[in-house]
């Protein structure tokens, strides 16, 4: 009884410091992101953007992850079980190895990798403070020499390659390497300064810029020049170098025509999705993300968010935690330089610690989508 006293006393607070914040918000210091009919997806305070969280928003923070804790484990009431009430997930996995374990105890031995890469005009003075000063697509010479954007592509090459679905249609052959990539010769292939070994089972994995001189914000555009997906990592590398030393910068950012993108790659094949944006984050109008997002949570769609550059956040954290229009928490987050700050300034342990920041919310998100009927839903359209 006094557990449940507890928990009201809480909820109440939480409440009423919810609705003071409110009403004190200046309103010409604030605006709200609606969707198509009118209600507000999310309200974002824009009258101090930096990427520090100041005590308000933590307090904030800290009566949501309360709530969440107390909805999600509790078995009090089966309405708090119900998947179709949004809550977001708690960052709650400690190591890479409690992710696999997670995703294998959920059934996810494998899902398709969609790669979305910002090239935006703000990516030139994004690099000033966590890229040495250099713009954040600089591309140095030698292997140690890889900017913030190769480094994820490596991460996610180490670290997950066994978890990306194969290839797998017969009736045509699968895209062949591009040309950057055959150097070096054998079975074996160097990606950053690392040597990996090439394996013969073509993965897809669609890869999309967006954000340069043609696409705006209005769509993208294929990483590879043939159209085709990537075939591995170092196809991804590879491509991703060959854009840079065309492309033209300019803007502005809105994630939403990658999104949409990978909505009709999951409407078309079926499966389950994590969509990885590596993005400097700089917004004009937020608006068509957002909407995007919460239309995305009605598909098998994990999205996250690798933050490169000197920031601010706080918009790609707010669409982490306060979308609640979503079906469900279909959005993570992940700041670059501060997972790499965690590691002492050193890329020895980058790689695990990136992937479980960039992992940790997919076992969740996959056991949802599948509560949801997602999956099965797919399925039946299929026979």
């Amino acid at each position: 009884m006094s557990l449940i006293l507890f928990v009201i006393g809480i909820m109440m607070i939480y409440t009423l410091f919810s609705t003071y914040q409110e009403k004190n918000e200046n309103a010409e210091m604030s605006k709200h992101v609606e969707d198509v009919n009118g209600k507000p997806l999310m309200h974002i305070d824009i009258s101090n953007r930096t990427d520090e969280i100041d005590g308000k928003s933590k307090l904030n923070l800290f009566f949501k992850s309360l709530q969440n804790g107390i909805s999600w484990d509790s078995g009090s009431s089966e309405s708090l079980k119900d998947p179709f009430i949004f809550r977001s997930f708690m960052d709650r996995f400690k190591s890479y190895d409690d992710i696999t374990k997670a995703m294998n105890e959920f059934g996810l031995d494998h899902c398709g990798l969609i790669l979305g890469i910002d090239f935006t005009e703000s990516n030139k003075w994004q690099g000033k403070v966590t890229n040495k000063g250099n713009p954040l697509h600089y591309i140095g010479h030698g292997r140690n020499h890889t900017n913030p954007y190769q480094r994820v592509i490596e991460v996610l090459g180490h670290t997950i390659q066994h978890f990306i679905a194969r290839e797998n249609n017969q009736q045509q052959p699968p895209p062949q390497p591009t040309q950057h990539r055959m150097n070096g010769g054998g079975d074996h292939r160097h990606m950053g300064s690392v040597k990996v070994k090439y394996n013969h089972e073509h993965m897809s994995i669609p890869c999309f810029g967006f954000g340069d001189v043609v696409t705006k914000d209005h769509s993208v555009f294929p990483l590879r020049k043939d159209g085709k997906p990537c075939v591995d990592f170092i196809d991804v590398l590879g491509s991703y170098r060959d854009t840079v030393a065309s492309v033209v910068l300019s803007g502005p950012t809105s994630f939403e025509p990658i999104i949409r993108k990978s909505i009709e790659i999951v409407e078309r094949t079926g499966r389950y999705h994590l969509l990885v944006i590596i993005a400097d984050g700089q917004f004009v109008d937020e608006r068509p993300t957002a909407r995007a997002i919460v239309d995305a949570s009605s598909h098998p769609l994990s999205i996250v968010v690798v933050g490169v550059g000197d920031g601010p956040w706080d918009i790609l954290q707010q669409f982490d935690d306060w979308l609640p229009q979503r079906k469900f928490d279909n959005f993570q987050f992940v700041e670059y330089a501060h997972v790499l700050k965690q590691c002492g300034g050193s890329t020895k342990n980058l790689d695990t610690a990136l992937a479980l920041h960039i992992l940790m919310e997919v076992p969740d998100q996959y056991k949802i989508v599948c509560k949801l009927g997602y999956l099965s839903r797919k399925r039946s359209k299929s026979t």
